[in-house]
């Protein structure tokens, strides 16, 4: 039994494993790295990284589409009594009186910066078969979603 488990998670890994690589922003994953039409940029939240998503991705996202699994920067969360974790900007107290505005602004400039490098990616490799829309300029900047959990969903929100 042990050994079938053992092979079970082999193979399951293995299968995840196959469609997960790394991206070209730093400490980012891709899955499903080879679907050009559609993508949808994703950020954890505090705490976590794309590790935490990229399993789950890899099982529930379409073939078509492109999952880029930003990582937040690192560093001191004060709320945290000041430890350094993955963090898409500082959380300074439970108010909204004390945001930390220019690290919301530096993860914002991030992951706009990714956004635009897959609309770039998309526009490169845009279809030239029938489909008509594919040939559309616009086509790859409608195709670009943004989402996250948590912190990275407030991102997602800002950005």
């Amino acid at each position: 039994r042990v050994c079938l488990f053992m092979m079970s998670l082999f193979t399951l890994s293995k299968r995840a494993a196959s469609s997960i690589v790394n991206g070209t922003i730093e400490k980012s994953l891709i899955v499903n790295a080879e679907a050009t039409q559609r993508t949808l940029i994703w950020m954890h939240g505090l705490g976590d990284t794309p590790h935490g998503f990229a399993d789950i991705f890899s099982h529930i996202a379409p073939a078509s589409m492109r999952i880029v699994l930003l990582q937040a920067p690192t560093q001191p969360v004060t709320i945290n009594g000041g430890m350094r974790m993955p963090s898409w900007y500082d959380i300074k107290d439970f108010t909204r009186t004390n945001e930390d505005s220019s690290g919301i602004i530096e993860s914002a400039m991030g992951i706009n910066k990714a956004i635009d490098m897959e609309i770039d990616r998309m526009k490169s490799n845009i279809d030239n078969g029938d489909h008509e829309q594919c040939k559309d300029p616009a086509f790859a900047s409608t195709n670009v979603f943004v989402g996250g959990f948590s912190q990275g969903g407030a991102m997602a929100v800002y950005c």
